[in-house]
């Protein structure tokens, strides 16, 4: 069953051109969940959520806007996750159901991360604080305000102890960060000369990626947003077993080299009765 999430900073929902070209990117993708940062909206109700996306049964919940920016809208086909719990925070909205045609039990959590440095460890402990020990599966969308490896910006200073920090975070997580295809960077802005970053991205938990086969992460194109919407998609093409993925970050493991020594020692010695 084909599985698609989208996630995009739109930067304001007020106006008629900002409907619009959600309702597009709705239509073109055909997603199962949409996950809307800055709305800068204090109040949704249906009606909006009806023109951005014209499907009779589609339930939404969001968060509220705070100070001059914020505010989160996550919508969702309920023939493809039945809700069950929603948490919401103001930079952090998370659906939690059944999904899918196999009722995986898991959420989707849509974030918008502080623009400022001292406030990114708090939020990250309160995403943690939400999927940690969860047991469920977990595909968490939206825009960070952080990127993982100086390769992820071009003329943005650099924070080394913010890389740090995000990449502490999906560590002891667990999460997993998919290759972006299509681009390198998800937001610019606009100025000569320009600057651009990867905020925006998916993080998912194994258990997720193993529910839905062929996950492929994608930037798409740039829209009437400084931001590029992003996409997570799967689809039911069985493009044979999946490849194995490896994370740089389980050289930091303690007891890894041990583990890979043992391991190949283990394989070797089942396929030719001699050790190494």
């Amino acid at each position: 069953m084909h599985t698609s999430i989208l996630s995009w900073n739109i930067r304001g929902i007020r106006k008629r051109e900002k409907i619009r070209a959600v309702n597009q990117l709705i239509s073109s993708q055909h997603p199962k969940v949409i996950l809307l940062q800055e709305t800068k909206l204090e109040v949704i109700n249906g009606k909006l959520v009806k023109r951005l996306w014209n499907l009779d049964r589609a339930q939404f919940s969001f968060s509220p806007f705070f100070g001059s920016a914020g505010g989160l809208l996550s919508i969702w086909d309920p023939d493809w996750i039945q809700v069950s719990q929603i948490i919401v925070k103001p930079r952090i909205l998370a659906i939690i159901g059944f999904m899918g045609v196999n009722k995986l039990l898991g959420g989707i959590l849509n974030v918008y991360g502080p623009s400022i440095d001292l406030e990114k460890k708090d939020f990250l402990e309160e995403v943690s604080s939400i999927i940690k020990d969860s047991g469920i599966a977990w595909c968490l969308g939206g825009d960070w305000n952080l990127f993982i490896d100086p390769s992820e910006n071009i003329g943005f200073s650099l924070n080394q102890a913010m890389i740090d920090l995000f990449k502490n975070f999906i560590f002891e997580a667990s999460l997993l960060d998919l290759s972006l295809v299509g681009g390198c960077f998800t937001w610019c802005n606009n100025r000569d000369p320009p600057t651009f970053v990867r905020l925006d991205r998916f993080l998912i938990t194994a258990n997720f990626d193993l529910a839905f086969p062929n996950l492929m992460q994608t930037v798409l194109n740039k829209s009437i947003s400084d931001h590029n919407a992003i996409c997570i998609q799967s689809d039911h093409l069985n493009w044979g077993p999946k490849p194995f993925r490896f994370f740089n970050h389980w050289y930091n493991e303690k007891g890894f080299d041990n583990f890979v020594i043992s391991t190949v020692k283990n394989i070797k010695h089942r396929n030719s009765g001699v050790g190494i």
